[in-house]
C-alpha cells in the first residue's frame, strides 16, 4: 500500500512538473511570432526573441537597460554612457556615422536605428537582420517605444510599469505648477549649436520638457531638431532662463560676451545652467527626472512652500542592509520625500553609543546613528541657501532620530549606487561604505581654484569589528583619503575645473566618518604599514572605483571616446578653427574610425599619459614623442613627413595630446580610408 503511495505521489509529481514544464512552453511559443510598427510605420514581424542586438539610439539602449534586457545588446555607439554596464559593450563608433563593418563583425540580428542611419538600412535591407527606426518625437513617444521594446523583448509589464512611473512623475510636476499665473511663468531656452546660437525647433520633445516643467519655450514657427535663431529673435523673446548640457557652454561662453547677445534676462541675472547631455538631450526613461529638475530650478518656492506640498514628509519604504559587525544593530536605506523631492538616506543604528570622527562635524560622542543622505539636484537646487544644520535637522525629523545622536553626511550620489565592500585578515574585518559622484565637482588640490560648488561628492563611512583608539581612528582618515585619491588617479578621473590638464584628487566637497566600534581587541595604527590600515586602503580603494562606476559609469577600463569627453575633447568640432580647405567632416569621421582600431586607440592612450606627465614637468623634451608621431605617419600612410601639419590648433590642448590628434588627422588627410565602412 506504501508503495503505491509513493509511486502515485512521485506520478502525481512528475505530472505537475510536465503541466508547469508545457504551460511555459505554450506561454512563451505564443508570446511570438509578433508584429510591430517602427516610427517609420513599417511592419516588422519579430519571430523570437532577439539576442544580438545593436542600438544606435542612446535614449533606446537606456530603455532596454532599464528593461532588465542589456544583455542581449552586443553593440553600440561611443554616447551610450548610461548605465554603465552600457560602456562596457562593444562600441561601433558614433551616432552620426557608425562603422558598417564593426556592425557586421558583431552579426545582429536586430538593428535599432534613427532615422539618420540610412546607411545602415541600405547595408542591412537585404539580410536577415530585423531593422527597427525610433524617433525623438514627444513625450508620448518614450511610452510607445517602451511599448515597442516591451513587445520585442516579451517584457510588456515591466514596460507598462516604467510607463506609469513616468507618467505618474510628469503629473506631479503638472500639478506642481498648475497654479503658477501665465504672467508669472518663465521664459526658457534650451541653447545649442557649435559656431552660432541654435535651439531645436518648437516641434521637439525639449520644449516639451519646458513646458512640463513650467515653462515658456520660444514660440518661433519652424519645426525640426535643431533651428538657427538670429539677434533679432533672440532680443524678442528675451529668455529669462537659459539651460543647456555640458557640451554646450563653448557656444554659451563665445555669445554671451558679445552685444545684443549679453543684453537679455538671462545674462544679465546669471540664470544660465548645464545639465548632463543624457538628460537634456534625451527623451528616455530619465525625462521625468530631468523635468524636475528644471521645474524646480525655475520655481523653487513651488516646492519650498509648506502650503504646496503634495506628499507628506515620511519614510515610504524600507531596503534592509546587512552589516557583519558585532555592534551594528541594523543597516538599511529608506526612501522617503522632502519638499516633495524623493531622498534616500543610508541608516546604520548602532547597539550601543559610539564615538565617531567625522571630517563634517568633527569628533562626536554617544552617536546612536550614522547617516549618509541622499538629494537629489533638485533639492539641492531649492535650498542652496540653506545651513548644512538646517538639512541635517530635516534629515533627522525624516528618519525619526534625535539631532544629537545622529552623525550625517550629505551627498548628491543617489544611494542605490552605494558601494559597500569589505577586506578580511584572519578574524579583523573593515568595512567601507561609499557614495561617490564625480562629475561635476571634482578637481586638482593645490591646482584648481574652488570658484563655485555643484552636486557631487565622495562619502565614506568606514567601520571595523575591531576598536579604534582615538590615535587610529584620526590616522584611519589619512589612509582612507589616500586611497580615495589613487582610486581616483588609477581611473584617469579628470578635474572639472581643468578636465584636459589635470586628474582629479577629490571632488573639494568630500567627507569622511570613522566608527570607532567596540570590541576587546584594540587597533592603535591604521597607517599604511599596518594590517589594520592596509585593510582600510583596499576596502576603501575598491568602493570609491565601484561607486563611481555605478554612479557616473566610468570605469578603470574604459574607451578612449570616453577618456576624450572627459576632457572635453569634441570629435565634431575639433576641426572648426582650422584654417584649411578641407572636407572637415569627412576628417573627423576617419579620425573616428580610427580611433575604433586598436593601434589608435592605444596611441592616443599613450598620448593622454604623456600629456599629463609634460604638464606636471615630469618630460622635459617630447622630441622623441614628435618622432613616434612622424613614424605613425610613414606607417600608415608611405609618407615621410619633416613636420606634424597644424589641424588643431588650440592653446588649451597640451602640446603632446594637440601632436597626437593633429598626427590622427594627418594619416586621415593623407589616407585613402574609406569612411563608408
Amino acid at each position: 500500500m506504501n508503495s503505491v503511495s509513493k509511486a502515485s505521489i512521485y506520478q502525481f509529481k512528475f505530472f505537475l512538473i510536465l503541466v508547469v514544464f508545457f504551460s511555459f512552453f505554450i506561454e512563451k511559443s505564443f508570446a511570438y511570432p509578433i508584429s510591430i510598427y517602427d516610427d517609420r510605420g513599417i511592419q516588422t514581424i519579430i519571430s523570437k526573441k532577439p539576442e544580438r542586438v545593436i542600438s544606435l539610439v542612446p535614449g533606446i539602449t537606456e530603455m532596454i537597460f532599464a528593461l532588465g534586457e542589456g544583455e542581449s545588446i552586443c553593440g553600440l555607439t561611443y554616447f551610450d554612457t548610461f548605465p554603465g554596464e552600457a560602456t562596457r559593450k562593444t562600441i561601433v563608433g558614433g551616432f552620426l556615422a557608425p562603422s558598417i563593418n564593426i556592425i557586421k563583425s558583431l552579426q545582429p540580428d536586430c538593428l535599432l536605428i534613427s532615422e539618420h542611419h540610412q546607411s545602415i538600412i541600405n547595408a542591412f535591407s537585404s539580410t536577415n537582420c530585423q531593422i527597427i527606426v525610433f524617433k525623438s518625437i514627444s513625450i508620448e513617444a518614450i511610452y510607445q517605444h517602451l511599448k515597442t521594446l516591451g513587445q520585442i523583448f516579451n517584457c510588456l509589464d515591466k514596460a507598462n510599469n516604467r510607463i506609469a512611473t513616468i507618467q505618474k512623475q510628469f503629473s506631479f510636476i503638472s500639478t506642481k505648477t498648475a497654479s503658477i499665473p501665465q504672467h508669472s511663468r518663465k521664459r526658457v531656452f534650451r541653447i545649442m549649436g557649435k559656431t552660432h546660437v541654435m535651439t531645436p525647433g518648437i516641434d521637439s520633445f525639449q520644449n516639451e520638457f519646458i513646458r512640463l516643467a513650467g515653462g515658456i519655450p520660444h514660440q518661433l514657427d519652424r519645426n525640426g531638431h535643431v533651428i538657427s535663431i538670429d539677434l533679432k529673435e533672440w532680443k524678442k523673446f528675451n529668455p529669462q532662463v537659459i539651460y543647456g548640457c555640458y557640451g554646450d557652454q563653448i557656444i554659451a561662453k563665445k555669445i554671451f560676451q558679445q552685444e545684443g547677445w549679453k543684453d537679455v534676462d538671462a545674462v544679465k541675472n546669471h540664470q544660465i545652467f548645464y545639465f548632463p547631455c543624457e538628460l537634456t538631450c534625451r527623451d528616455s526613461t530619465h525625462s521625468a527626472y530631468f523635468v524636475t529638475w528644471l521645474s524646480a530650478l525655475l520655481y523653487p518656492e513651488q516646492f519650498k512652500d509648506p502650503q504646496k506640498k503634495l506628499y507628506p514628509e515620511r519614510i515610504v519604504r524600507i531596503n534592509k542592509m546587512d552589516l557583519q559587525l558585532p555592534f551594528v544593530e541594523k543597516s538599511r536605506i529608506a526612501f522617503g520625500y522632502i519638499n516633495d523631492l524623493e531622498c534616500k538616506t543610508l541608516m546604520v543604528n548602532f547597539k550601543k553609543p559610539q564615538y565617531i570622527l567625522s571630517s563634517l562635524e568633527g569628533p562626536k560622542d554617544n552617536v546612536l546613528t550614522v547617516v549618509n543622505h541622499y538629494f537629489q539636484p533638485a533639492f539641492w537646487q531649492i535650498s542652496h541657501d540653506n545651513e548644512v544644520s538646517v538639512l541635517v535637522k530635516k534629515i533627522c525629523t525624516l528618519i525619526d532620530r534625535p539631532q544629537q545622536s545622529t552623525s550625517v553626511l550629505l551627498t548628491a550620489a543617489d544611494m542605490e549606487n552605494l558601494a559597500v565592500i569589505s577586506k578580511q585578515y584572519k578574524e579583523m574585518i573593515v568595512y567601507a561604505l561609499v557614495t561617490a559622484g564625480v562629475n561635476s565637482n571634482a578637481m586638482r588640490l593645490s591646482k584648481d581654484i574652488g570658484g563655485y560648488y555643484k552636486p557631487g561628492t565622495i562619502n565614506i563611512i568606514v567601520m571595523s569589528n575591531r576598536r579604534f583608539t582615538k590615535r587610529a581612528m584620526t590616522r584611519a582618515i589619512i589612509t582612507a583619503t589616500e586611497s580615495k585619491t589613487a582610486a581616483l588617479w588609477d581611473m584617469d578621473i579628470r578635474s572639472s575645473y581643468t578636465p584636459i590638464k589635470h586628474p582629479a584628487t577629490g571632488t573639494g566637497t568630500d567627507n569622511i566618518i570613522i566608527v570607532q566600534g567596540t570590541s576587546d581587541q584594540i587597533i592603535d595604527q591604521t597607517g599604511g604599514h599596518t594590517k589594520a590600515g592596509e585593510l582600510i586602503a583596499h576596502a576603501v580603494y575598491d568602493a570609491v572605483q565601484q561607486s563611481i562606476f555605478k554612479q557616473n559609469s566610468i570605469s578603470q577600463k574604459r574607451s578612449v571616446f570616453f577618456r576624450l569627453q572627459e576632457r572635453k575633447i569634441q570629435l565634431y568640432g575639433l576641426l572648426d578653427g582650422c584654417d584649411c580647405k578641407l572636407n572637415k567632416n569627412a576628417l573627423t569621421v576617419k579620425l573616428e574610425r580610427q580611433l575604433l582600431m586598436p593601434e589608435f586607440a592605444s596611441f592616443m592612450e599613450m598620448a593622454f599619459v604623456v600629456s599629463d606627465a609634460y604638464e606636471q614637468k615630469q618630460i622635459s623634451d617630447i622630441n622623441i614623442f614628435t618622432s613616434t608621431c612622424k613614424e605613425m605617419i610613414l606607417r600608415h600612410t608611405g609618407h615621410s613627413v619633416k613636420r606634424i601639419n597644424t589641424y588643431v590648433s588650440d592653446s588649451t590642448i597640451p602640446e603632446p595630446l594637440q601632436m597626437a590628434l593633429n598626427t590622427m588627422i594627418q594619416i586621415s588627410d593623407l589616407s585613402s580610408f574609406d569612411i563608408q565602412k
